[in-house]
């Protein structure tokens, strides 16, 4: 295999140094930083036998995890009861990092703080109580239906700190919080944000350990990496890090603790669960993370790897560590003494790591016997710490689906993650899949008729469900297994890139091509029909051909693999995130082009719980869509080497973010002036809003009051859920095409059956808003593409 060719890079001189100010750990092996410090330092840990639920017959049944009887996270009883047990872990660290950074008398501006969370699976406790009470035909109360998001948790950090700034949810299964660390990190450089939390969450539960019992991937004695016998040990907890530019910092008189120099990440595009047998992906996110901060490969004096104890991880990453930083460079695994917390890891272990290197030492891996067979001869600092000192040492962690983040870390300053001066980002294909149709030529021939979706339902469910994407009789690549909401991306996705130049886009350089999803509930028949697996026959006869389908990531995979994508890959809770996050990296240069998709699909059971929300099956209210809307977007140089064409022009992306429950409308208003600034566009230049329009009441509201606020003479509102339906992840990708085509056409759609198209009066902008469920607000102006 050849090695990828690396280049040092010198960061621009306008660059500032992004450091972490404060650190807060919540861990069963120790809740809080100086707790936690002194267990593993002696060499103690807290894997166990599982005592929450009984697992007796399943593979493996150690664990790393909380007493259950355990209610001491310094939290409230509201708090306790109404939240999901990941959300006490974010909150009981956040409570300890706000006040190791000084945070507490709120020195920054509100709208001026972001929140980004990593976690595999936050709410699956509620999942599967919410599964077992549906099943019996029970009502869920209200606050199991919030607590049940992945994306709760950063709803509960951001009103916990007050925070207005952005916010995003990283769900990248176990990759997840390191790449929130490098969102934040991209926050900060770019002054999207002055101060970033950053938190990494999950839990373990009776689902998931039988998940990954049923891949026989648990090992039946603690988890020895790199070492015998292979399987992993689950574990939980949360971590948080408070980052910041340390010249806010220091002027502030707060002293940093450590710097985040970059990160980088890849995809393997290689199979559902298994890493890439030559660690191919893992060499490349390495190398992007070491060009991202300026530093040679012989600049990195330790690796905390991912270690997860397989053999399908450890090896590939040991041989993919051997060629990047040569034999000499120690690497340990800190889940060897921590568990496995899934999407905590990134977090989690940076801390952990840094505990240990500000004492000079490097963190052991414990149940160390012998070199496994098939890992090269490194130092994996076997049993005990070792004296070894630091200036910069990678955090690596990597997940289902062929997500790889690596992040650089550093003991000393030193300016931050290069980046190139921002450039205009191109919309050149787009692809859709809903009840309209297939294609979005079909979806704008039904809008531009002024059709509505049909009032026939399937007999599955109530009148909330709308007309589902016919995939009968069609053809797909990939897993036949795969669920409609998988199927649906790979076919939009396949359309835009036919619309942009074909698969030989992907082809001109696999790894500068990103691939980034927004998901909001994930492939829901897949969870259902594992629950019914997990819990209906036992934990013993939990499914292996679903569970890995079960993760908030998994279309992303599954259209990496199809399409060979093996760019930055990442998944984010919500459209606006990925939709935000692609901009970012294709506008200033890491990534020549992305590829975005946001899909959705309902169950019998997600429809019965849904339709407990009052208000959604009211006639006004556009009913609950299916299917997927793909993007593909360019840097405008790329396009113009490849002489390409460009639908419209993506001028800006904001976010915003509520700090109270229901403050969708003053959040919605602040994104839209937002993007509006950031786009250097007034609001009298827009001619038209594309939004949901028909939303839920709440939703409906506090649009139509941010508009009102925005614009005295209020320009023309339409939507593509007129046709596609309430598509939570697909509805922003489809609206941004609606806006690309209302621009090429200079006419909108017409506003109901019957009625005609109407004619812009100018040229201008389009702006784009998008409410998401967790409560964040998107905005993005749309234009004509540039003539130079």
């Amino acid at each position: 295999m050849d090695s990828l060719t690396y280049t040092t890079t010198t960061p621009p001189p306008g660059s500032m140094p992004v450091c972490i100010t404060g650190m807060g750990l919540c861990l069963p092996v120790g809740k809080g930083v100086d707790t936690a410090a002194a267990a593993l330092l002696a060499s103690r840990h807290a894997i166990g036998i599982v005592s929450s639920f009984d697992a007796s017959q399943l593979n493996g049944t150690l664990v790393s995890e909380f007493d259950p009887q355990d209610r001491g996270f310094g939290l409230p009883a509201e708090a306790l009861h109404t939240l999901d047990r990941a959300s006490w872990f974010a909150l009981a660290a956040l409570i300890e990092a706000v006040k190791h950074a000084g945070l507490e008398g709120r020195p920054y501006p509100a709208d001026r703080v972001g929140v980004v969370l990593g976690s595999s699976h936050a709410g699956i406790q509620h999942v599967e109580r919410a599964y077992q009470a549906l099943r019996a035909g029970q009502t869920l109360p209200m606050h199991w239906l919030e607590a049940m998001g992945t994306d709760q948790s950063a709803a509960a950090v951001a009103r916990h700190l007050g925070a207005k700034g952005p916010r995003a949810v990283v769900s990248s299964a176990c990759a997840s919080s390191n790449t929130a660390v490098g969102v934040a990190l991209d926050w900060l450089v770019t002054s999207q944000a002055d101060c970033v939390v950053v938190v990494g969450t999950d839990t373990v539960s009776p689902s998931i350990l039988a998940g990954f019992s049923a891949l026989r991937a648990v090992s039946p004695s603690p988890a020895a990496p790199f070492s015998n016998p292979p399987g992993i040990t689950l574990g939980e907890g949360g971590g948080v890090v408070v980052m910041e530019r340390e010249a806010d910092a220091r002027r502030r008189g707060v002293r940093p603790i450590m710097w985040v120099r970059g990160y980088g990440l890849s995809g393997d595009a290689y199979h559902e669960t298994a890493t890439d047998i030559e660690g191919a992906g893992v060499e490349a996110a390495m190398r992007a993370a070491l060009a991202d901060a300026g530093l040679a490969p012989d600049a990195i004096d330790y690796v905390s790897a991912h270690g997860t104890g397989t053999d399908a991880n450890d090896i590939p990453e040991a041989h993919a560590t051997a060629r990047v930083l040569g034999m000499r460079t120690p690497l340990s695994s800190p889940k060897s003494f921590l568990g496995h917390t899934l999407g905590a890891s990134g977090v989690v272990e940076l801390i952990v790591t840094s505990l240990f290197v500000q004492r000079g030492l490097i963190p052991p891996t414990r149940n160390f016997q012998v070199t496994r067979a098939g890992c090269p001869a490194l130092n994996y600092v076997p049993n005990a710490a070792q004296a070894h000192p630091v200036r910069h040492f990678l955090c690596n962690n990597y997940g289902f689906g062929g997500n790889n983040s690596s992040l650089v870390i550093s003991t000393e300053s030193g300016r931050c993650a290069f980046r190139q001066p921002a450039e205009a980002v191109l919309l050149v294909g787009q692809g859709a899949v809903g009840g309209f149709g297939w294609g979005s030529d079909a979806m704008f021939e039904r809008l531009w008729a002024g059709d509505t979706l049909p009032g026939e339902r399937p007999d599955a469910g109530p009148a909330i469900l709308g007309v589902q994407p016919t995939l009968a009789g069609r053809k797909f690549r990939g897993n036949s297994r795969a669920s409609p909401m998988i199927r649906s991306a790979i076919g939009a996705v396949g359309e835009a890139l036919r619309q942009a130049a074909g698969e030989e886009l992907v082809a001109l350089d696999p790894g500068r091509c990103a691939l980034v999803a927004g998901v909001s509930h994930g492939a829901l028949r897949h969870v259902e029909k594992f629950m019914a697996s997990a819990w209906d026959e036992g934990l013993e006869w939990a499914s292996a051909t679903h569970f890995p389908l079960t993760t908030m990531n998994a279309a992303a995979g599954q259209v990496s693999i199809v399409y060979g994508v093996k760019g930055y890959n990442t998944t984010f809770c919500g459209a606006g995130g990925a939709l935000h996050y692609a901009h970012q990296v294709v506008g200033d240069g890491r990534q020549d082009r992305a590829i975005l998709f946001g899909a959705d699909e309902v169950s019998t059971l997600a429809i019965r719980a849904l339709a407990q929300i009052p208000g959604l099956d009211a006639p006004a209210v556009a009913p609950l869509g299916e299917g997927a809307g793909a993007l593909v977007l360019e840097r405008a140089t790329a396009v113009r080497a490849r002489g390409g064409q460009a639908w419209a022009w993506l001028r800006s992306v904001a976010c915003a973010q509520p700090c109270a429950i229901g403050a969708w409308s003053e959040t919605l208003e602040r994104a839209a002036r937002l993007a509006l600034q950031r786009a250097g566009v007034e609001p009298t230049e827009v001619v038209a809003v594309v939004s949901i329009v028909n939303g839920p009441p709440a939703y409906a509201t506090a649009e139509t009051e941010a508009v009102a606020r925005i614009w005295s003479e209020l320009p023309a509102r339409v939507t593509a859920a007129a046709v596609g339906g309430l598509s939570a992840s697909a509805l922003l990708m489809l609206n941004v095409q609606l806006a690309a085509q209302v621009l090429r056409r200079g006419e909108t759609p017409p506003s109901k059956p019957g009625a005609r198209p109407s004619r812009l009066a100018r040229c201008g902008p389009v702006l784009v808003l998008h409410p998401a469920l967790g409560g964040e607000c998107h905005a993005v102006v749309v234009d004509q593409v540039p003539l130079s």
